[in-house]
């Protein structure tokens, strides 16, 4: 289960698929990402170097993995995005959030 709140924190089930769509408003008009990164980053907190998940993207969309969460313990940890413009230039354009690892019943299921 994916849930994004109003504030933009995230819960997600412990290895289970995501997909975010991210929008940006640039004076009014949707952003365009052709020619950019967006990266999305977890960590512990704001203050840890230590990366649990790092994911770079060529569009606005952020996929995230069973992968990405299956070897996580339940907790609280944080996020945030950055835009990377190719013509220089690093946007945070969603600043730290709650990104939790959310209880699982059915551990390691097959598609």
């Amino acid at each position: 289960m994916l849930k994004i709140d109003e504030n933009n924190n995230i819960i997600l089930t412990r290895g289970d698929s995501a997909t975010i769509e991210l929008s940006i408003k640039d004076e009014g008009a949707t952003y365009d990402y052709s020619d950019d990164l967006v990266q999305f980053t977890v960590k512990r907190n704001t203050v840890t170097e230590d990366i649990i998940i790092q994911k770079t993207f060529t569009s606005g969309v952020i996929v995230i993995d069973p992968a990405d969460t299956a070897e996580l313990r339940y907790t609280d940890l944080v996020f945030d995005v950055q835009l990377i413009k190719s013509q220089g230039g690093v946007y945070t354009v969603i600043p730290p959030r709650k990104f939790t690892i959310a209880e699982e019943v059915n551990f390691n299921a097959q598609g």
